[in-house]
């Protein structure tokens, strides 16, 4: 591996801090307005567009950074983290804001990759080359224009960077593994300020790191992955089917009991849907093929007599649309502490148990009705045989089929002790008597790092890469590895 060197401060520009003054961040951001691209800009706190800025996900732990810093090109972000390095500024790497998990004190700055975004798919070689701040609906849309699929997380709001360095779990891992399963390359800035193309023939123990926990250890500025012929022209069977709650068992049992086969998922909701905002158990239902198809796999679930079906007239929904009733949970404001489970699968007990908490919460909570509890349940053979054949990867939770995760939404900050209550004991509740695994990119915080990232060998392996790039742990993701 070539010996990182900090990009140096006179090619980029950059003065030189003073060791004997204490000048303020606005003082400090003197030197990078002057480097950065015509098509970038900074937002201080005190100045117009910051407030809109940092927005985010979550109002609770808001971000409370000094600056914003737009960034236009590659070279933006190589001068930003350049700069942040020499003035002993902390920051975080930004795209859509959905990370809700921040450690930024006033005097740090946000990188915000969001002007990044950019997509180029070619059908033809079966490629798609994405750009950081480009959303999963953007790349969705483009990938439903171009006749392909990809394998995207499962939320349109989210960056598909950020989600796929995360791993990348979504409806098509069944057939195409996880995002990191079809990660091919990736362009990236380390915390020395030095542009790399990072792929398993070249740094590879960096490659390693990206697949799973990438989040911790650079800046990405570009992936390519591999994209697929669509199916069915790409059009697909969904439904969501409604339940009673005296059905949650039987449920529960049918959902363990379907076969998990690469063109079918199933998401099992505990929400409380409006007009009437009643605790509801909700199927959403997945198939990448026809109708019929689709009727036939489920047939189990349709004969355990749902209170209502939702759909089309066919059943058949557009590949760009399968999630969208996903984001509602996915917009940004409000207080919403979550946290993540992974399961093989559904233990009937724990999840009348979930629901009785559920139901409860939200009945003795009106405001907090917008809560939920959701289970995504993946075929997950193609994601093992692609760790197989693909190389290893720092994500360590593929043998789980069922991601688990728990969202109390509310505004009023009063109900904070309640909904923390809440989201901890159902997530207490569905961890398995084998231990708690966590998906990082749906963490509470506070997990171990054996939690996300798997065995101790695992971790310790982590941290020696981490060493390598990141000796001054810079960039922290939703864990700090040093």
């Amino acid at each position: 591996m070539a010996a990182q060197v900090l990009s140096s401060p006179v090619r980029l520009g950059l003065s030189l801090p003073s060791a004997v003054e204490a000048p303020t961040l606005s003082q400090k951001l003197l030197s990078l307005r002057h480097v950065l691209s015509s098509g970038a800009s900074i937002n201080e706190a005190t100045e117009p567009g910051f407030k809109a800025l940092s927005s985010g996900w979550s109002d609770i732990n808001p971000i409370a950074a000094g600056a914003f810093i737009n960034v236009a090109t590659e070279q933006d972000v190589v001068a930003s983290i350049t700069w942040a390095t020499m003035n002993s500024v902390p920051f975080q790497v930004r795209g859509s804001g959905h990370m809700w998990i921040n450690s930024l004190p006033s005097s740090g700055v946000v990188i915000n990759t969001r002007p990044l975004a950019s997509i180029a798919i070619d059908a033809a070689s079966g490629t798609a080359i994405i750009g950081a701040g480009t959303l999963v609906s953007e790349v969705t849309d483009a990938a439903h224009a171009a006749h392909v699929h990809l394998p995207l997380a499962a939320v349109p709001s989210v960056t598909v960077i950020g989600s796929t360095l995360g791993a990348g779990l979504g409806t098509f891992q069944g057939l195409y593994g996880l995002g990191i399963d079809s990660l091919l390359s990736a362009r990236v800035v380390t915390a020395a300020g030095e542009l790399l193309t990072v792929t398993p023939e070249s740094h590879q123990d960096l490659f390693y790191a990206l697949r799973g926990a990438g989040n911790s250890f650079v800046a990405v500025t570009e992936i390519t992955m591999r994209a697929y012929p669509e199916i069915n022209g790409g059009m697909h069977f969904s439904r969501d089917l409604s339940f009673a709650p005296s059905a949650i068992e039987a449920v529960a049992e049918a959902v363990n009991a379907l076969p998990r086969i690469p063109n079918a998922k199933v998401q099992l909701y505990m929400v409380s849907p409006a007009p009437a905002f009643t605790p509801t158990p909700i199927l959403n239902i997945w198939y990448a093929g026809t109708a019929a198809e689709g009727f036939e796999h489920f047939a189990p679930l349709f004969a355990l007599g749902p209170t209502q079906q939702i759909g089309s007239a066919d059943s058949m929904v557009s590949a760009d649309k399968l999630n969208d009733s996903v984001d509602e949970l996915a917009v940004f404001g409000g207080r919403k502490p979550a946290g993540s489970g992974m399961l093989k699968d559904l233990d009937v007990k724990a999840m009348r148990a979930c629901w009785n908490g559920y139901s409860s919460f939200v009945k003795a909570n009106p405001s907090a009705k917008q809560s939920a509890v959701v289970f995504q349940v993946y075929d997950v053979a193609k994601s093992l045989e692609l760790e197989t054949l693909r190389g290893e990867s720092a994500y360590a939770h593929r043998q789980f089929g069922i991601v688990a995760s728990v969202v109390a939404k509310y505004e009023d900050a009063h109900l904070d002790a309640a909904a923390a209550e809440f989201v901890d004991e159902t997530l207490e509740l569905l961890t398995p008597k084998e231990g708690k695994n966590v998906y990082s990119n749906i963490s509470r915080g506070g997990e171990t790092l054996e939690e996300l990232f798997g065995s101790a060998e695992r971790v310790e392996r982590l941290r020696e890469i981490k060493k390598t790039w990141d000796s001054a742990n810079q960039f922290k993701g939703f864990a700090s590895l040093l």
